[in-house]
């Protein structure tokens, strides 16, 4: 009889056993207090305009034709400058100086092999026997001549907004009142430097 009684107990066990270990370790759970990761502030309210909530931030559009004419005037100030500052190191076909004025997009795209044989194509590059291959060569037989050929007057030179940090520089030729594109800028932290 020993065995009936010890079956009895066994699957008393057996039933109870799962409901007292589970209450168990709810306990546990509950009551154990997990470290908390840590959570940077929000960003201050202060830096958003104050008609603007997070959400309108982020489902922030720019729209080149809600440019005010300050911030308009103060840009085209500061690509004048640029451009000022470029003409400069062309002039003394610094390519050291240029270099540090373009982006890495425009390195990147100018001094491919095959933007280079294109380059190298050019009708008076082929008359000339110049092969370009380096972005050097680019700014030596390219670059400089093209931009000491053209007369720019700075305060010709205006602006047209592609992106909030990107736009395009032209001038407007007398005659025929085409607009001449110059370069494409981009702001990249808080320094124009010529892109694509």
């Amino acid at each position: 009889m020993i065995l009936p009684n010890f079956l009895a107990i066994l699957a008393v066990f057996i039933f109870f056993a799962p409901i007292i270990s589970c209450n168990s370790v709810s306990e546990i759970i509950e009551t154990e207090e997990e470290p908390q990761p840590a959570i940077s502030a929000p960003a201050p309210a202060a830096q958003l305009p104050a008609s603007e909530t997070p959400q309108q931030a982020a489902e922030y559009v720019f729209d080149p034709a809600n440019v005010s004419h300050e911030y308009y005037s103060s840009i085209r100030n500061e690509v004048r400058h640029f451009i000022e500052n470029l003409n400069v190191i062309v002039h003394n076909s610094n390519y050291n100086a240029w270099l540090l004025s373009l982006s890495q997009e425009y390195i990147d795209q100018h001094s491919s092999p095959d933007f280079l044989h294109e380059q190298s194509q050019s009708p008076l590059l082929r008359m000339s026997n110049r092969v370009l291959h380096s972005l050097n060569d680019y700014f030596i037989y390219v670059f400089v001549p093209s931009r000491t050929r053209i007369n720019i007057r700075i305060e010709d030179v205006d602006i047209e907004f592609i992106t909030e940090h990107r736009v395009r520089a032209f001038i407007t030729r007398e005659g025929d009142g085409e607009r001449e594109i110059l370069y494409t800028l981009e702001e990249i932290d808080d320094i124009w430097k010529i892109s694509n």
